[in-house]
């Protein structure tokens, strides 16, 4: 679930779950207010407070495909097809980063200790380094490297559902992946619209990210485990 406040001037307080449940709690009076749901739900969200005027550009509308926050004051919203936007906290100033989409999905993260930014690829959700400091508007970002933290492939009735990245300082990071176990007799792309019970898990995996002598990135394997969510209805691809 996610939060945003209505602003300084403002004791009200939004909150959005990733089923499209919306509320917002007034501070004033303590109250809970049930919100109109958005169009389709929102497994991830993003909220930036922006003032109360948006300017159409003629290039919406788009999806927003990753973002995260670069400098001490730019939040870059990368999109499908429109491009990448930075945000000034400082100025409250929109402005293009570059004709380009950021090469990552979803929340990025900064490791000071490397300099790079990191996260899941755009593609196939992988963990990935790349230095975002090194783009300009005419330079996309680069991937630098690409890993596989749980050594592929993974089990068939494994279907991949969501990824989250933890940084935990010094180079470290927590990957938790959400899984659906499939049926026994289960095959990808023949399960047509047919709701099935499944088995919802997560796997987390330790890892560290160091440089070897030459400044090489090296990816550093820990532990992993698995902790079952529960059972549910669910359709699979």
């Amino acid at each position: 679930m996610d939060f945003a406040s209505l602003g300084s001037s403002s004791n009200g307080i939004v909150s959005l779950d990733p089923d499209g449940n919306t509320f917002l709690y007034d501070g004033a009076s303590r109250g809970l207010r049930v919100m109109p749901a958005p169009h389709a739900p929102k497994p991830a969200s993003v909220f930036l407070t922006v003032g109360r005027c948006y300017a159409r550009n003629g290039k919406d509308p788009y999806v927003i495909g990753a973002y995260t926050v670069v400098g001490d004051s730019q939040i870059w919203i990368s999109t499908k097809g429109g491009g990448t936007f930075s945000f000034d906290t400082t100025s409250g100033v929109w402005s293009e980063a570059g004709d380009w989409a950021l090469p990552f999905f979803g929340r990025v993260e900064y490791a000071p200790e490397l300099g790079l930014w990191f996260g899941f690829t755009s593609d196939g959700r992988q963990f990935a380094a790349c230095d975002l400091g090194a783009a300009s508007p005419t330079r996309p970002p680069v991937l630098q490297k690409v890993w596989d933290e749980l050594p592929p492939p993974l089990p068939p009735r494994w279907v991949p559902m969501m990824a989250f990245l933890l940084p935990l300082g010094g180079g470290k990071f927590c990957v938790a992946r959400m899984f659906d176990l499939a049926q026994e007799g289960w095959c990808r792309g023949k399960s047509g619209n047919d709701y099935l019970d499944v088995e919802t898990f997560a796997v987390l995996t330790g890892l560290e990210v160091v440089r070897g002598s030459r400044g090489a990135l090296r990816m550093i394997r820990h532990k992993s485990r698995r902790y079952s969510v529960g059972c549910r209805m669910a359709r699979l691809p």
